[in-house]
């Protein structure tokens, strides 16, 4: 049983990880697309 609770806990932990990974990835992206598109139009 705590080896399961262990599993799912660990689990929770990857996915919220994997989240907040892909959120910055987002978020850097759309920050560098603004960037690239205001200097096209200077």
């Amino acid at each position: 049983m705590t080896c399961l609770f262990g599993l799912w806990e660990s689990e929770i932990y990857v996915w919220m990880y994997a989240s907040i990974q892909f959120a910055l990835m987002v978020l850097f992206a759309h920050i560098f697309y603004n960037l690239v598109r205001s200097n096209r139009s200077i």
